[in-house]
Order: structure tokens, then sequence, then C-alpha cells
């Protein structure tokens, strides 16, 4: 099992170095199919389990800044919340897509796979921001 979690080490770090996108290759080989998340207790977590996370708390966002009031469409807070809200849209629209193909069953192919990959941080990072902009509103 040693030399299984060695090989798949080194492919992760090959794969992080030279195309992220054959992550989805070396997650379909037994045993390479976790990745770390770099927290301390050595947590680990399949990539589609972090990538639905993302798409969950993206949408869960959307969902929070649809349902402001208007009253509170006036305030300044709102204007940069809506700005955040439409550049978290453009960040995650690979994952959208994914999304919405793989519920209607259509095929997702490589390529969008790959394009999903390489947006997820900044999807993820947009998402952090918007969280955090609710979270600041909500509070004043």
């Amino acid at each position: 099992m040693a030399a299984s979690l060695d090989r798949c080490t080194f492919i992760r770090l090959w794969i992080k170095k030279n195309s992220i996108g054959l992550i989805f290759i070396v997650s379909s080989l037994p045993g390479c199919a976790l990745l770390s998340t770099g927290f301390e207790d050595d947590s680990r977590y399949t990539l589609r389990e972090h990538v639905e996370d993302i798409f969950r708390r993206q949408n869960n966002a959307t969902s929070e800044v649809m349902m402001l009031s208007m009253e509170e469409f006036e305030s300044e807070e709102f204007i940069d919340l809506t700005v955040a809200e439409e550049e978290m849209e453009n960040a995650c629209a690979a994952l959208n897509e994914y999304a919405v193909r793989a519920r209607d069953q259509l095929s997702t192919g490589f390529w969008l796979k790959n394009r999903v990959l390489n947006s997820i941080d900044e999807c993820e990072g947009a998402t952090q921001i918007v969280e955090s902009l609710l979270k600041d509103f909500k509070a004043d």
C-alpha cells in the first residue's frame, strides 16, 4: 500500500506542476482518488466532494443575495455585494455549466472537466468573498 501512496503522491505532484487537467485521469486510478486538503489534521476527501461543496456554497450565496429585501437594494454595501456576486457567477461559470449538463445527463467531456479544474480555485475564492460580504451585510 505504501508504494501505491508514493506513486499517487508523485503523480499528484507531477500533475500539479504540469497539467491540472490530468487529475481526472489520476482520480480514476485505484488508491489515487483522494486529495489532501492541506489541513494540519491531514484530512482527505475526493475532488468530487470538494467541487460539490464549492458548488453548494456558491448556490447558497446566490440564493441569499436574491432573497434580500427591496430596502436593502438602496445601500452602498449592496452594490459591492452585487458586483462580487456577478464576479462569482463568472468565476463559477464552468462549474455551473458542468452541473447543468450532469443534471440533464448530457456529456460533460474532458475539456469541460478541465475548465472546471482550472477555475475551481477562482470560483472558491469568489464564493468566499460573497459569503463574507453577506455576513457583513447581514450584521449591519
